[in-house]
């Protein structure tokens, strides 16, 4: 399975993106949810990544995995010959995860805000981020290009999450 090609929903303007879902829990279970193991092995099996560690302490957790060149949208292939290797590191305040991605030699840099409001019975949460490529010429091209994959990841978390915290 390759990464989707084209964002689900939200919206992206040049590198800033922003999305919200909701799921049915306490924003309190939601933030635990996120830093999970169970949710790093979920989101790596959607995206079918094997190679890939985490670990939390406290209040953050980092999710460390590499992906295959052939798991790689044709886009971004054009610029990496040997695959991805990517850190997502996770720290949570509160009702608010915040998260960033070391692309390890790639030019390009991944930021991530997701706050948790109560919203009745359910959590609201707003994500908000940052996407910036450093490609001479190109890089607001791709920006947008790499933006529109970031969304559907953690627009799949809203059922990934609600099947979590069922268990």
């Amino acid at each position: 399975m390759k990464l989707p090609s084209r964002f689900v929903c939200g919206t992206i303007k040049r590198m800033d993106i922003s999305t919200h879902f909701t799921v049915h829990g306490a924003p309190d279970a939601v933030a635990e949810t996120l830093l999970s193991e169970e949710l790093a092995e979920a989101r790596m099996k959607s995206l079918g990544v094997s190679d890939y560690s985490h670990k939390r302490e406290g209040d953050v957790a980092v999710t460390d995995c590499r992906v295959g060149v052939d798991r790689l949208p044709d886009a971004a292939r054009r610029f990496v010959k040997n695959g991805v290797h990517v850190t997502m590191t996770a720290r949570k305040s509160g009702h608010t995860v915040d998260y960033s991605f070391d692309m390890h030699g790639l030019p390009a840099a991944v930021s991530l805000s997701q706050k948790l409001s109560s919203d009745g019975d359910d959590t609201r949460v707003d994500v908000d981020g940052e996407v910036k490529v450093k490609v001479p010429i190109m890089g607001a091209k791709l920006e947008k290009k790499a933006a529109g994959y970031v969304l559907p990841i953690f627009k799949d978390d809203a059922k990934i999450i609600e099947k979590l915290l069922k268990n």
